[in-house]
């Protein structure tokens, strides 16, 4: 998703939200107006928004019934179940985004080759790593400095890392990068 399109998704969601909770009731026309929008420009969100939107109102509905929250009208607020609808559509619209960012996401795999030379030096190379990386071993650590290609939607950008590397056994390594 461009920057310019999340920005703009972004700010609509926040003004939705505004009219949600500081208009309530007085706004039902608009909210769905928008939310019926929002899934006509974006065809494929309904689905995950009545998933996660009727998650979010059973999830109301039972601290309400916990005397968590308390309710005015006798029933669910509309506006309420909306806003639930429209945060899940909202979700939908960015996860791309989410997963690019979330650490649980940003899984990735590198394969390294690497190679001890004379000096007792290591170069290294693996196929997002422009050119060599080096590193020196000190005990249990290993000190690693490269420059990394990290994509980033249609461009790149070449990042320089100084890592330490600390073995924990034969099986286990902890990298933590250097500031």
């Amino acid at each position: 998703m461009p920057l310019r399109e999340l920005l703009i998704v972004g700010v609509l969601f926040n003004m939705y939200w505004l009219v949600s909770v500081v208009g309530q009731s007085q706004f039902i026309w608009l909210l769905v107006t928008l939310l019926l929008m929002c899934w006509w420009y974006y065809s494929d969100t309904w689905r995950f928004s009545l998933l996660l939107g009727g998650a979010g109102i059973l999830m109301d509905l039972m601290l309400n019934k916990l005397g968590v929250f308390h309710f005015t009208q006798s029933f669910f607020p509309v506006w309420l179940a909306l806003l639930w609808l429209g945060f899940g559509s909202f979700v939908w619209v960015i996860r791309q985004v989410i997963a690019f960012y979330s650490p649980y996401f940003m899984k990735q795999h590198r394969t390294w080759v690497i190679t001890k030379n004379m000096d007792g030096y290591y170069v290294g190379r693996a196929e997002d790593v422009i050119g060599e990386a080096t590193g020196h071993v000190t005990g249990n650590a290993l000190n690693w400095q490269y420059v990394l290609r990290v994509p980033v939607g249609s461009t790149s950008y070449d990042i320089s890392f100084d890592d330490r590397m600390f073995r924990q056994d034969d099986k286990r390594v902890f990298n933590v990068p250097h500031d």
